[in-house]
């Protein structure tokens, strides 16, 4: 199994003499220090940031041929096709331009028409079925824009192309270098080569949004719509869903701005589909960035793994409180079962494993896998044994199995799959139907009968090439706090900090504490209870999950006396009454 270590995060004496002369705490000034900031005179942007920090859409290659071409549709009265991926970014950038053709530009909803992929009948981007769907759609399509994929189907590019569709890709995915969408009316992509914008580390749901905005001040400008027509900062609030759930970088001065401008949106509770939260018996009234990770995120990608992705699209565009409230309760069942299945398949996935080495890699298939949780399951093989891993299960067509692609942090995902492909090159039969992704996560479509070919190649492909981490989980803390600093005070200056996610990550803490009690609780008895002390002080402690995240410490913790834990500030509100609370993430025995 993979090896775990707590590491504290350095400093840098640098951005803390510069946050701290900019007028931040010392603890606001510490944890900026421990993040990864080379750039001192840039500090502003990261605690206090605002929209002026987005570059112009302009910026983007292609936008301005993109626009022309979209304000032409408009003008025209033509017929305009959407077409997302099924996750949380897909359906987010689907929901913008829904909003922004509807209400902002005045466009009629009969002129369009959305397609979304179905994970399970499918599969991801344009596909050849998503394809057919368009091309026999009523009535006939002339422009076609795509959000969150498109940019690795020049062979569908080119079919819709030849039937006359024009197709404005929008998509964040890397560009694929041996088939470029040459097919494509034109293509937005801040990956792209060439491209000038600044931020390349934007969700797919966030170039839509400025190839939009950039919309709509061409109709102003043209007289298509009012001068007073409002820009779309309102339709942050999706943005900022989407850039929390699809992980992209947070230290990003961009995606800081729109995720704080973005739950400001979202707490307004203007729009139905936020008025309607409740995790557990708990209605929610202020979402954080760790609800929309960790709670939103998950019921949205849920629809589309073990249901409709129309489902989660309805519930972002409900029209009525009473529908979003349906619809949230579908939402929570999809991922309800899809928790229950994930168990189920990590339990055979595990049981598997005990049968084989992971070697430099692990590549699995099981005809009982379901295809709609196998990222989820890469994900947590490649951390339990710190090799990269891919999991197949099988598809509607016969002898074809789509696979999930994820790192363990030391190698490049996609540059594996491409040394796999490579040396199929000469081979009188090849194993690799497709694949596309990035540095963390890709999925591929492959032959059956060439799994263990594929599996050969890929573990000698990860065997041949460059190591780019440790291969160990590493646990990063930003050291220990006093007893006094264990406070609403202390938590209040982090806040200020916030948002956090990937790259810029909530303050993790590491203190020696004395066990008063600890009793699991919770209706499965797996969350661990704690009332901990420094000296005279006491503070109140909740591990969620104790159990499956590491049993034997768990236990341990409740009968032993000095326990080190791993803890974020929290507060608890209860009655109207606030109180603090250790989120404890870990612990080591004293």
């Amino acid at each position: 199994m993979r090896k775990t270590i707590i590491r504290e995060r350095s400093r840098k004496e640098k951005v803390y003499g510069a946050a701290r002369a900019q007028g931040l705490s010392h603890i606001q000034a510490d944890i900026l220090c421990r993040r990864n900031i080379s750039d001192t005179d840039s500090l502003t942007p990261l605690y206090d940031p605002k929209l002026r920090e987005i570059p112009a859409p302009q910026l983007l290659k292609n936008c301005t041929m993109a626009v022309g071409r979209i304000v032409t549709a408009i003008k025209k009265g033509e017929n305009i096709g959407l077409l997302t991926d099924y996750d949380v970014d897909g359906l987010t950038a689907n929901a913008v331009a829904q909003k922004a053709f509807a209400d902002y530009f005045q466009v009629d909803d009969s002129l369009i028409h959305s397609f979304v992929g179905n994970r399970l009948q499918d599969g991801y981007g344009l596909t050849d079925q998503l394809c057919q769907r368009i091309l026999a759609n009523t009535p006939c399509i002339s422009l076609l824009i795509t959000a969150d994929c498109g940019v690795s189907d020049e062979k569908r590019l080119a079919r819709l192309k030849e039937a006359g569709i024009d197709v404005v890709v929008t998509d964040h995915h890397l560009v694929p270098g041996d088939e470029f969408p040459h097919s494509a009316y034109t293509v937005v992509n801040p990956q792209q080569p060439e491209c000038p914008y600044p931020d390349k580390a934007i969700s797919g749901c966030m170039v839509c949004w400025l190839v939009l905005s950039a919309v709509r001040t061409r109709l102003v400008e043209d007289g298509i719509v009012p001068v007073a027509t409002p820009t779309l900062i309102s339709l942050l609030d999706y943005v900022a869903l989407s850039t929390i759930a699809d992980s992209v970088s947070l230290l990003s001065p961009t995606n800081r701005a729109v995720v704080r401008y973005g739950l400001l949106e979202i707490n307004r509770l203007v729009r139905h589909c936020w008025q309607v939260m409740e995790f557990g018996s708990r209605p929610v009234t202020r979402l954080t960035e760790e609800d929309l990770a960790f709670q939103v995120g998950p019921r949205i990608n849920g629809a589309g793994r073990m249901a409709d992705p129309q489902l989660a699209l309805d519930f972002l565009l409900s029209s009525s409180e009473g529908s979003a409230g349906q619809l949230f309760a579908g939402l929570t069942g999809a991922n309800t079962l899809r928790k229950k299945i994930q168990d189920q398949a990590m339990d055979l996935a595990h049981g598997l494993m005990d049968r084989a080495e992971p070697g430099s890699g692990i590549v699995l298939y099981h005809p009982d896998f379901h295809p709609g949780i196998l990222g989820i399951i890469a994900s947590k093989l490649a951390e339990s044994y710190g090799v990269p891993a891919v999991v197949f299960a099988g598809t509607p067509v016969e002898g074809i199995l789509a696979g999930s692609c994820r790192t363990n942090g030391t190698v490049h995902i996609r540059k594996m799959l491409d040394r796999a492909a490579e040396m199929e090159i000469g081979a009188s039969s090849k194993s690799i139907i497709s694949f596309g992704g990035h540095r963390g996560a890709a999925g591929i479509k492959l032959h059956e009968q060439g799994l263990e070919v594929f599996r050969e190649n890929f573990l000698a492909a990860i065997s041949s090439g460059e190591v780019e981490g440790e291969g160990v989980t590493v646990l990063e803390t930003d050291g220990g706090l006093t007893a006094e600093e264990i406070s609403h005070a202390t938590l209040d200056e982090i806040n200020h900090l916030a948002p956090f996610g990937q790259h810029f990550e909530h303050p993790v803490f590491l203190n020696e504490f004395t066990v008063e009690s600890a009793k699991f609780v919770g209706k499965d008895k797996d969350h661990l209870q704690f009332i901990l002390r420094i000296n005279k002080t006491q503070y109140r402690g909740i591990w969620f999950r104790a159990s499956a995240k590491n049993k034997k410490a768990a236990e341990a913790a409740v009968s032993g006396k000095q326990i080190h834990c791993l803890y974020q500030l929290a507060s608890n509100e209860f009655r109207g009454k606030r109180s603090l609370q250790l989120c404890i993430t870990d612990v080591r025995e004293g």
